[in-house]
């Protein structure tokens, strides 16, 4: 889902969650911003407060994903609801990095995602043999059997 629209959504979920008003969350923005522009002219970053309000024709584009949030908005939003930031944006498929991850065949990016890769895998380049990339990335195994295994790799591929 567009991270706009998710954002738009989830507003729309946490205010209703939360009983309240398209009015009240319009209200609790302006107070928000108003502080924010406040502290501002205090700084001297600029010159008036803009005490623009935030109207419920705002928050009601904002759920409908007619109009964007900015990066205020989106804070205060966070603020408001008691909710971190990184709920107002889409869930990163983590699976699908790591597997990009692996699929760039270095050591360091298998101990991003938590595998470690003993030196006996390893070609001369440094990297794991191709067959075992390729299984490694595709397993969706525990720490405890992944580590049984690469013992049972190391066995079978052990030159003495």
């Amino acid at each position: 889902m567009e991270p706009k629209l998710y954002a738009a959504n989830k507003l729309r979920e946490l205010r209703t969650s939360k009983n309240m008003s398209q009015e009240e969350v319009a209200e609790q923005l302006t107070i928000l911003k108003i502080e924010r522009e406040k502290e501002l002219v205090k700084r001297g970053y600029k010159e008036k407060i803009d005490d623009t309000p935030i109207t419920r024709q705002t928050i009601s584009k904002y759920e409908l994903g007619s109009l964007g949030m900015n990066q205020d908005i989106l804070f205060d939003i966070s603020k408001i609801f008691k909710t971190s930031i990184n709920n107002l944006f889409p869930p990163i498929d983590q699976k699908k990095d790591d597997i990009n991850l692996a699929n760039n065949n270095t050591i360091e990016n298998f101990k991003k995602i938590g595998i470690n890769i003993p030196e006996f895998v390893m070609n001369k380049d440094g990297n794991p043999q191709d067959i075992l990339l390729e299984v490694l990335s595709l397993l969706e195994l525990p720490e405890d059997k992944m580590k049984k295994a690469l013992d049972i790799i190391k066995l079978y591929t052990d030159d003495n």
